[in-house]
């Protein structure tokens, strides 16, 4: 009888060592368990989220896969468990087990004990916040906070008071967005013949997917392939030469009447719709919002769009931006850890107030517009933004800028106009941001540099003739733009980023 029982007892222990610590009892499944507790960033139990359990295991003797998910909803009190069996009829060897928020629009921004690869069981605890656009930040808290820090804007008075507006600016068909319906195209031939600006009804052959406004290829190098179309460029309702000629096709939008592209016009365009227009977004300004979460840190990254650009070098469209970075994402005790100031692709870290950079009302950062440059050509306008109002030497090579913080200035009506702008992903390309979609030029894709020159044709052929025929080979654009149209933001390599990741170099 003792050898019996020492026989079960040894037998037990053996079994013991070949099963998984979840173990059931005869006759049951294996057992795999979350208990679960879901918070807000306060502390406050959270209701009604979907929670997720997932289990990986194979069968210790045919190596067979095992595992799989269970989701519930937590409780009035942000409890929920969590349940996963495993037939009795395997022998399951735990590979791992978690646990995770899996509800659309939460984003979870701390957890505890969601992980293990050894037991049956999980007591984790999740904190969320509601976050449709999944940017790491409270949706709650986004407009809070944009309103919270936006910048103060002191404009340069010989730039004839031009400040950010609304993108819709831009719009040409009349139904107040600026959509794909919008766009101009430029058309090139691969032989080198430029037709000059069409409209979308002349473009009969496109060369990415359909035309829409993020249709269009990214500014990246492909094969001309990728980017050539067939156009009818004498409206007789066919191919050129019945679709043999193919054309580079560059899409974009255009600022005033198109073809002038000189610092007069732009500015008899400007005052004539600011009289048109005389509205608050156009007169008080518009600034553009976008949040995100880097190395931990919270970024507003409040952006600028200026209708054109007549300084030294001059375009069409004109995107600025500076970096606002905050140590935390709650309205009421957020504060500023540093500001990065953007001008001429480089950059400036700002950390003390009233020494390297200035706040108005304790939280909005002084932004000076820039300014006066005078080298080949002398202009006003560059619309970089710099933490202090004096004379900025050597922004490029021996190129100085002189701001005098003398002009007009932006509080944005009360910090009312500021529009939320989320990653492009995240937009329907039919609502009012659709245009965040499009991966053209932001004006003419070439303007002249000179205000006292009126004939063009020789820079834009030579673009046509150098530059359009590089790109098509393979050759990106230049780091500075020039007087080339520039990308929307999103497209533009400081989207998403601060510092030195931003692709920009550090002044001085």
């Amino acid at each position: 009888m003792k050898k019996l029982f020492l026989i079960i007892v040894l037998l037990g222990l053996f079994l013991m060592t070949v099963r998984t610590f979840a173990i059931p009892p005869w006759g049951e499944n294996y057992r795999y368990s979350a208990y679960v507790h879901v918070y807000d960033e306060y502390g406050n139990p959270k209701p009604n989220i979907w929670v997720s359990l997932t289990v990986t295991a194979e069968d210790r003797i045919t190596l067979q896969p095992l595992g799989g998910t269970v989701s519930g909803k937590t409780d009035a009190n942000g409890y929920v468990v969590l349940n996963y069996y495993i037939s009795w009829d395997y022998d399951p060897d735990l590979i791992d087990m978690m646990a995770y928020v899996s509800s659309s629009g939460c984003t979870t921004i701390q957890c505890t004990g969601n992980y293990t690869t050894t037991g049956n069981t999980l007591y984790p605890e999740f904190w969320v916040i509601k976050d449709t656009d999944q940017n790491g930040i409270d949706d709650d808290y986004e407009l809070l906070l944009a309103e919270k820090f936006c910048p103060y804007l002191i404009l340069e008075a010989a730039d004839q008071g031009v400040r950010p507006v609304p993108v819709e600016i831009l719009d040409r068909n009349g139904d107040g967005k600026l959509g794909w319906e919008d766009v101009l195209v430029k058309a090139c031939s691969l032989s080198g013949y430029y037709t000059g600006e069409l409209t979308l009804d002349r473009i009969l052959s496109y060369p990415v997917g359909n035309f829409t406004i993020e249709g269009w290829y990214p500014i990246e190098p492909y094969p001309r392939s990728k980017f050539c179309g067939k156009v009818d460029t004498d409206g007789d309702g066919s191919f050129d030469d019945e679709g043999t000629i193919k054309y580079i096709l560059y899409p974009h939008f255009e600022w005033g009447n198109i073809g002038e592209t000189n610092p007069n016009s732009w500015y008899n365009t400007w005052c004539t719709k600011l009289t048109a227009n005389n509205t608050s977004p156009y007169t008080n300004g518009t600034t553009y919002a976008h949040f995100f979460v880097k190395e931990g840190e919270v970024v507003i990254q409040y952006y600028f769009f200026y209708p054109f650009n007549a300084s030294h070098n001059r375009h069409e469209g004109d995107w600025e931006h500076i970096n606002v970075i905050l140590n935390s994402q709650n309205p009421t005790t957020a504060t500023i850890q540093r500001v990065e100031y953007y001008f001429h692709h480089r950059y400036m870290n700002c950390s003390t107030p009233g020494v390297d950079y200035y706040l108005v009302g304790g939280t909005h950062p002084k932004v000076y517009v820039a300014g006066h440059i005078c080298t080949q050509y002398c202009g006003e306008g560059s619309h970089g933004s710099y933490p202090k109002a004096k004379s900025w030497r050597d922004i490029r090579a021996n190129v100085d800028e002189d701001v005098h913080g003398d002009g007009l200035h932006i509080d944005f009506d009360g910090y009312k106009n500021i529009i939320i702008i989320p990653e492009p992903g995240r937009v329907d390309r039919n609502s009012d941001l659709g245009w965040l979609l499009f991966k053209g030029f932001w004006g003419h894709i070439l303007s002249s540099p000179s205000s006292f020159e009126v004939d063009w044709s020789f820079l834009d052929t030579f673009f046509e003739a150098i530059h359009v025929d590089n790109f098509a080979k393979g050759v990106g654009f230049p780091k500075d733009a020039g007087n080339i149209a520039p990308l929307g933001p999103a497209y533009q390599p400081p989207w998403d980023d601060i510092g030195a990741n931003s692709g920009q170099d550090i002044y001085p």
